[in-house]
C-alpha cells in the first residue's frame, strides 16, 4: 500500500504551484493542505508559499475559496483558470465581466433584494 500511495504522489503531486497567502488565512491554508509544503516565507502581511500539486479544476476551485486572502502566481495555466472561474462566478451574480476585468470594486448594495423580490 505505501508503494501505491508513493507511486501515486510522485505522478499527481509534482508540479510546484506557487501562492501567497494572507496572514488572517495563513492557518486554515496550512490546516487544510494535504500536499507537501516545499517553501514558506514570510513577507510582511503575505506569507509565501510553494507547495506541491496537480493542477486541475479541484485545485483552482479549492484555490478560489480563499477569495482575496490568496493569489496564485504559478504555474500560468492554474493563475488563468482561477482568474476564469472567478470571471464565471462574477457573471452568475449578475456583475458585469466587462467590471471585473478592470478591477473595479463594486459596493456591498447589489448583494441586497431588489424591493420587488418576496
Amino acid at each position: 500500500m505505501r508503494e501505491y500511495i508513493e507511486k501515486w504522489r510522485s505522478e499527481h503531486l509534482g508540479t510546484e504551484v506557487k501562492v501567497r497567502v494572507s496572514r488572517p488565512a495563513s492557518g486554515r491554508f496550512r490546516r487544510a493542505w494535504v500536499g507537501a509544503i516545499v517553501e514558506e516565507k514570510w513577507d510582511g502581511d503575505w506569507l509565501h508559499l510553494t507547495v506541491l500539486s496537480e493542477t486541475c479544476d479541484w485545485l483552482a476551485g479549492w484555490l478560489l475559496g480563499f477569495g482575496m486572502e490568496l493569489e496564485g502566481f504559478e504555474p500560468a495555466e492554474l493563475r488563468e483558470r482561477v482568474g476564469s472561474m472567478a470571471t464565471e462566478v462574477a457573471r452568475r451574480y449578475g456583475i458585469p465581466t466587462q467590471a471585473v476585468h478592470q478591477g473595479h470594486t463594486l459596493p456591498c448594495a447589489w448583494l441586497q433584494p431588489s424591493p420587488d423580490v418576496e
